[in-house]
């Protein structure tokens, strides 16, 4: 992270030299990115109502709250003081960017890279998952306190609970907190076998586990994600995913000192071994996707500039899989088929 400062602090731009450096305007190009995005955010739900009338009848209490108690609440005290839904919806909407782009801008040797990448998915998919998002902002945000050697759990259990408040999902982030207390050759041992364990588990006794954990959590919506009639052991777009996995251990294994990205990486194989909760339900992939922004910095950190195949899988194979992810996740959007329907492999 040093090194990645000092970079950004000495490199400048000769024409512009005089006048701004190269950190100031890698700066510049994100915040406009993000500002970009913010605009789009903000009018994107009046165009393309797909949950917006729930979040509004929900806040204008025209419809009983099933949100979680720290989106419902916050809510509650914003109408209070006359604050229009809209008014509601753009303050999540703007501490949400602002996290995503404080944790690009300090974690990735490519911000504009990654912004980009963002920007394309998983965001367009968070216009929608609106609570979703804010809940991966301040997951992603807490990173910073599983730093080797500089670890701070008491800041990052805080942010998952308060991330808990906002989408209940985050309670499957906390596996992340293994990181705290077992090493990171060991918890990448762990993603590699609990895969494929997961996914014989799932396959045999998805039900009785939804039934299980609806019982356990009094969550009786959980049973919508478990599609009933319907068992599958993997989907196409699973390979896609597990492809990405292979990668990031890969790049784990090629590091040859523990630094911050070590950690970006082993955070990405662990929330990758969700994968297999794709053959329960389609949806399960947000848990994974939307912490992308994590993924594609890893990697691309890890990746020598200097090396023809790493820069093959940082500009060829990120951008394509970003645009597979796209298809696979929201093109049904535009009235298309969703192919994550469809796509069985093996019954």
């Amino acid at each position: 992270m040093n090194g990645l400062n000092k970079w950004r602090n000495t490199v400048k731009i000769p024409v512009l030299k005089k006048y701004i450096t190269k950190k100031e305007l890698v700066v510049i190009i994100v915040d406009i990115l993000f500002l970009l995005m913010w605009f789009i955010d903000a009018f994107y739900q009046q165009i393309n109502a797909s949950d917006y009338k729930e979040y509004y009848d929900v806040y204008n209490g025209l419809k009983a709250n099933y949100f979680e108690l720290g989106y419902y609440w916050l809510g509650v005290l914003f109408r209070s003081v006359g604050i229009p839904y809209f008014g509601y919806r753009m303050f999540l909407v703007t501490v949400t960017l602002l996290l995503m782009r404080n944790s690009i801008l300090k974690y990735s040797k490519y911000p504009i890279y990654i912004t980009v990448l963002y920007s394309f998915y998983p965001f367009m998919l968070q216009c929608i998952q609106m609570r979703n998002a804010l809940t991966m902002s301040i997951i992603i945000f807490s990173l910073r306190y599983l730093k080797q050697d500089e670890k701070q759990p008491v800041k990052f259990i805080g942010l998952m609970i308060i991330g808990l408040l906002f989408h209940s999902t985050t309670i499957l982030y906390f596996i992340l907190v293994l990181m705290l207390i077992v090493s990171y050759k060991w918890l990448i041992r762990f993603s590699i076998v609990i895969i494929p364990l997961l996914e014989v588990v799932l396959y045999f006794f998805k039900y009785e586990i939804a039934y299980f954990l609806s019982e356990v959590l009094h969550q009786y919506r959980i049973l919508y994600y478990f599609e009933q009639g319907k068992n599958v052991f993997l989907t196409k777009s699973m390979l896609v995913y597990l492809f990405l996995f292979v990668i990031v251990v890969y790049l784990y294994k090629k590091q040859e000192e523990v630094n911050f990205n070590t950690t970006l990486l082993v955070s990405s194989a662990l929330i990758l071994t969700y994968i297999p909760l794709m053959i329960v339900h389609y949806d399960y992939y947000r848990i994974y996707e939307f912490y992308f922004p994590v993924i594609f910095t890893a990697i691309t950190n890890a990746l020598n500039e200097d090396n023809r195949k790493d820069k093959i899988i940082k500009y060829g194979l990120m951008i394509l899989f970003a645009c597979i992810t796209f298809y696979l996740s929201i093109s049904w959007i535009q009235n298309t088929q969703m192919v994550l329907h469809n796509n069985i492999l093996f019954k």
